[in-house]
């Protein structure tokens, strides 16, 4: 109960504040912080995870990680370092959504907006589609900058497009599965696997060198048995797009169709997701001591 308060109450600050110039980024973050878990941020001294991730939001000048951010831009990144055949087809993109052609596009796809999260559009039977609802939808997407909800400045300047991509479905009557993977100065050191099944997620971080970490949270566990195989490749191609950044969490689809990059986020959980017992968070948190070592 109190957790779904807490998500609440910052939510409802993000809606009435996140536009509010006088708030300045530093003490925005504080305040989100405060309001998601109780607690009070160190941004001078970080410790946490989640206080680097903060610190980075406040401090860091990340204009020129908007290529990477980007939805559509990053795909030639990918291509280039570790193959076209690890992204989800695309189909197409669009400045103006009225330039659609929805009676040209397949049977299932996945609208997304480049410049944001969670901004998209499942369309599981084309016949059914009515462009004159699902058009406005895509205008009010462009017509927001993601960069106000977190103050995260890697969304600042992206571009506002629509992209259509492939939809891709999970396997064995379980949805995609998630897999993250957290890298500090190229080396991946912990990762985590999210799914859907039986109406239930299931979440979990598993720590390179100590196994599955006993996170304290409203999930489902992971079935460690339906792990993927080859979960050492997924990581090997993580480091491989994560070596030119000093921290990113590399993001994969593990679907029917294959394995997909989904995205590289530079600030995971926007440093306000919890993390407990608290020492789970000081672990992860140490990690970024080990960025530039040996």
């Amino acid at each position: 109960m109190i957790e779904k308060f807490r998500i609440c109450i910052t939510q409802a600050f993000i809606k009435l504040f996140r536009k509010n110039t006088r708030i300045s980024d530093r003490r925005y973050n504080q305040i989100l912080y405060r309001l998601r878990t109780g607690k009070k941020a160190n941004l001078d001294c970080p410790k946490t995870f989640n206080e680097h991730i903060l610190a980075r939001k406040v401090f860091a000048n990340e204009d020129n990680l908007t290529q990477y951010t980007d939805k559509y831009e990053v795909r030639s990144y990918v291509e280039k370092t570790i193959g076209s055949r690890f992204l989800v087809k695309n189909f197409g993109v669009w400045d103006d959504p009225e330039e659609i052609s929805f009676d040209k596009l397949p049977r299932q796809y996945v609208l997304k907006a480049t410049h944001g999260s969670g901004w998209n559009i499942i369309v599981r039977n084309g016949r059914d589609v009515d462009a004159t609802k699902i058009v406005p939808k895509l205008k009010g997407f462009l017509k927001e900058n993601y960069y106000t909800y977190g103050r995260e400045k890697n969304y600042r300047f992206i571009k506002p497009r629509i992209v259509c991509e492939e939809f891709i479905e999970g396997a064995s009557g379980r949805s995609i599965v998630d897999f993250k993977v957290f890298c500090f100065g190229g080396r991946a050191k912990f990762y985590s696997v999210t799914y859907f099944e039986n109406g239930k997620q299931h979440f979990n971080i598993f720590d390179l060198s100590d196994g599955r970490l006993e996170i304290k949270d409203r999930y489902e566990k992971v079935d460690c048995a339906s792990l993927p195989s080859n979960i050492d490749d997924i990581v090997g191609l993580a480091q491989q797009l994560a070596k030119p950044f000093d921290f990113v969490r590399v993001d994969f689809y593990i679907a029917k169709q294959g394995i997909f990059f989904s995205e590289l986020t530079f600030h995971s959980g926007g440093g306000i997701r919890p993390i407990e017992p608290m020492e789970y968070d000081y672990k992860l948190g140490s990690y970024f001591d080990t960025i530039g070592a040996p």
